[in-house]
């Protein structure tokens, strides 16, 4: 009952005084280290974007490194459900990477449209519009967030910015 209380009141005090939900304020104990004490989930987790092939198997052990690690994904297949011009050229220029690192080079579509050759050669919006129109051409797995997005699974690398 005590604990019941406690949480009603941090959530009211949060109601009250927007922007103290956010894990790097430790003054507050309402807000703590942002951890359940009972179910040890993080209570304000954000959800991430997670797109991925479902027989991929590097996408596999990704949604499963994900899951072991406690990082909550909405997944999307990046094949039956695209992403459009659009969302990539947002998700390109946040990821700071230059658009052709968003191919899928080992991929068989790829390789059938002789991309190895042709992707020097096209500008920025042929590419965009290129991977838009088959999900095969994406790199996967990707994870997008408000403020970042990774491509391609490297362990390191995701920790690192899943820690911040």
């Amino acid at each position: 009952v005590r604990y019941f209380r406690a949480v009603l009141f941090c959530l009211f005090l949060q109601e009250r005084r927007p922007g103290v939900a956010d894990e790097t304020t430790t003054a507050d104990p309402c807000v703590g280290p942002a951890v359940d004490r009972i179910s040890k989930k993080r209570i304000f987790a954000m959800k991430y974007l997670f797109l991925q092939y479902p027989r991929c198997s590097t996408c596999i052990k990704t949604r499963k490194w994900l899951e072991s690690a406690g990082v909550e994904v909405e997944s999307r297949d990046i094949v039956s459900q695209r992403p459009s011009a659009e969302e990539l050229s947002v998700w390109i220029a946040r990821s700071g990477l230059p658009a052709r690192k968003f191919f899928n080079v080992s991929g068989q579509r790829y390789r059938e449209l002789g991309l190895k050759e042709r992707i020097g050669t096209l500008s920025r919006d042929e590419l965009v519009d290129l991977l838009a129109s088959d999900g095969k051409l994406v790199k996967r797995p990707l994870l997008v967030a408000p403020d970042f997005v990774l491509v391609g699974f490297r362990e390191a690398e995701w920790k690192e910015r899943l820690s911040k």
